[in-house]
């Protein structure tokens, strides 16, 4: 198959050291089972705020496999900003006034949103005869109006209206819909104004664990670790993400590893990450050194914190659109073997309940969080059977072959169809 990807914001195959996620692991996949991958992204690095290069390029990263980064001269610093809508909508413009130059492809695989990259994936499906899969990531403009406080919903809902007409109008022209979770499916089809058919389905994150490839490498992060007072005979709690205090809810977290310092004063709470609310977590945790904030981490330091970790920790708060996903972060613990703490509701809760892989503990209430902590301490044999669930529910669900599988076969059932 001749297969085009629409994804921007993903580590790319070019960056130094890159951790792949959903598309990047599925182009690679692809690739290698020999089919002809081109995917279109962007210069622009979405975690760092910064540029790979100043213009259009074109790599060739494998065999099957190819990379275009479209060029946008306007960037974003904040995610949520009107310089982020610009930087969609010339994204969009410089794939539609490239795209005719390419050999047409068999088929259009395109993450939503952006509603931008959506729009024009459609349009030009519809004007070659090539079927376009949406793939519902997140719910915009939908979740556009949490940023504003509730009573000016009805403002945001017509500032957004234009958005929201344009998500509709190619929900209603995909040939597929895919989402990462059955509500993110559900949504879409909603937009579409539509019942399921025969290709819309759930197909989860494919996740793929890394590998050591440098024994010596290995030793080393490790003893990096060791300096800040992590080792594997502490009992370590790790997580990785953005310091944000509108998504996170960190404060509960390290005001319940506090309370059990004292009497367990080998827990250690790993905090990796950077954001604006850093600092603000650092006061509250007041040099206790069973907090530990690491800062931002690479990939080798994810793969050893992970391997000495005893549980992952998903502290989010409970907006619609979290209550409705299902984070890299947990998978990540799951590929690991590690019991999941986590305090959102919704698809997480039901599956993590349904599964035995963690425990859910409350947003906001520090004892419901040290408790779940404590028992997971506490009870090393119920901390080693929650973990034995998550890792075999990562085989089952979310390993990358197994997703990857699946994509490649709704592909080659909808252009059978076709």
């Amino acid at each position: 198959m001749k297969i085009w990807i629409l994804k921007e914001g993903e580590p790319l195959p070019c960056d130094e050291n890159p951790r792949l996620m959903r598309v990047g692991i599925l182009a690679e996949y692809l690739a290698r089972r020999g089919h002809q991958v081109v995917w279109w992204s962007t210069t622009f690095i979405h975690g760092a705020k910064t540029y790979r290069c100043q213009e259009q390029r074109e790599l060739d990263i494998r065999e099957n496999e190819t990379l275009i980064l479209l060029h946008s001269r306007v960037a974003y610093k904040k995610n949520t900003s009107l310089n982020r809508i610009r930087y969609n909508r010339i994204l969009a413009q410089e794939f539609a006034r490239n795209c005719e130059k390419y050999e047409r492809p068999d088929l259009i695989l395109c993450s939503y949103p952006t509603v931008e990259f959506a729009e024009k994936a459609i349009s030009y499906g519809r004007k070659n005869h090539v079927p376009v899969i949406l793939d519902v990531r997140d719910y915009w403009p939908d979740i556009f109006t949490r940023v504003f406080p509730a009573k000016l919903d009805w403002l945001v809902k017509i500032g957004i209206l234009p958005m929201a007409l344009q998500a509709k109008h190619a929900f209603r022209r995909a040939n597929a819909i895919t989402g990462v979770v059955p509500s993110a499916l559900r949504w879409g089809l909603e937009k579409a104004g539509r019942e399921q058919n025969l290709f819309d389905r759930t197909i989860y994150i494919g996740y793929k664990p890394d590998i050591w490839q440098d024994e010596e490498e290995r030793r080393a992060v490790l003893m990096r670790w060791q300096n800040c007072g992590i080792t594997p005979d502490t009992w370590n709690i790790c997580f990785f993400g953005t310091m944000s205090s509108s998504s996170l809810d960190i404060d509960t977290c390290i005001e319940a590893v506090t309370e059990l310092s004292n009497q367990y004063p080998d827990i250690r709470l790993v905090l990796c990450g950077d954001g604006d609310a850093l600092k603000r977590y650092k006061k509250i945790a007041n040099g206790n050194k069973c907090i530990v904030f690491p800062g931002w981490v690479g990939k080798t330091q994810i793969q050893s914190i992970l391997e000495i970790s005893k549980a992952g920790i998903y502290p989010y708060r409970n907006l619609w659109d979290f209550k409705n996903s299902y984070s890299n972060k947990i998978i990540g613990y799951m590929a690991e073997g590690l019991p999941v703490l986590s305090s959102l509701e919704g698809f997480s809760e039901q599956y993590i309940e349904k599964y035995d892989i963690g425990i859910n503990y409350k947003e906001g209430d520090v004892s419901s969080c040290r408790e779940a902590i404590e028992t997971l301490y506490c009870d090393e044999k119920d901390r080693q059977n929650k973990g034995h669930n998550s890792y075999q529910r990562f085989k089952t669900d979310f390993d990358a072959e197994v997703v990857n599988r699946q994509f490649e076969s709704l592909m080659e059932e909808i252009l059978r169809s076709h």
